[in-house]
């Protein structure tokens, strides 16, 4: 399936997708990687395929000063994350209630909390390494940032009973930074978007048994990715913006 429209006519974007059939009417949570500044419109556009449900959103606080996404992100109950690290406690229940009260909403997050880039990956992989050597353990990836428990978890406690669908996506590295942005329209490039479906049944109560459960998607994901984009990560980590700092819960 293909995107049309004014964007699709200025960037010369095409985006596909593989698997939208685990979007149904069911209470669902999208878990998306993080590696340009457009997939932040993924989630949504993937849902918007199958489903006229609202969304609620996890987001980086300094995103409110953008005034689309400040826009978007306020006209439904969205939450924007502080980056101060003495707020994490209040920071986590904020996220537990946006779960706890979105009715029928789909709940977002992008899970890795950051562009991936080599050295970003490398830093965590050294956190892991030292802090959590199971996880550390079965994570082998190329092309993702291990998943911070955080947020995700904190989703799951509000809303125990969702569907948790894992996005993945090619084709939108090049897109790391405003300049690349523009240095590559029109944006030539197929982007195609692969979902898995975890349905609420099969999700623990658990937050240490759910870590392990979404662990294995991401390493699927990553498993995705490498086999339809080998290079395309080396290609984005050149770009300065991609290592700016993000929120990581």
């Amino acid at each position: 399936m293909s995107i049309s429209g004014p964007v699709q006519r200025w960037l010369g974007l095409e985006v596909r997708f593989d698997g939208l059939d685990p979007i149904d009417d069911s209470p669902r949570l999208i878990a998306c990687q993080h590696a340009s500044f457009f997939d932040a419109l993924l989630p949504t556009v993937t849902l918007a395929q199958r489903s006229d449900a609202p969304a609620r959103h996890v987001l980086k606080r300094e995103l409110a000063w953008d005034p689309c996404l400040s826009l978007f992100g306020n006209r439904h109950a969205s939450h924007f994350v502080t980056r101060e690290g003495g707020e994490r406690h209040d920071e986590l229940a904020a996220i537990e209630d946006l779960a706890a009260t979105a009715g029928d909403e789909t709940l977002q997050i992008f899970t890795e909390g950051t562009f991936h880039s080599p050295l970003r990956a490398a830093k965590v992989d050294a956190r892991l390494a030292r802090e959590d050597h199971g996880r550390h353990a079965r994570l082998e990836l190329a092309g993702l940032i291990s998943p911070r428990p955080g947020g995700i978890t904190a989703l799951l406690r509000g809303r125990p009973n969702c569907d948790v669908i894992f996005m993945a996506h090619v084709g939108l590295e090049a897109f790391g930074s405003l300049r690349s942005i523009v240095e590559n329209v029109p944006f030539s490039q197929l982007v195609t978007v692969k979902l898995w479906r975890l349905p609420a049944a099969e999700m623990t109560l658990d937050p240490t048994e759910q870590l392990v459960v979404i662990d294995e998607h991401w390493q699927a994901m990553d498993d995705w990715i490498s086999k339809r984009n080998p290079d395309s990560f080396a290609s984005a980590s050149g770009s300065a913006a991609a290592e700016q700092s993000h929120q990581t819960l």
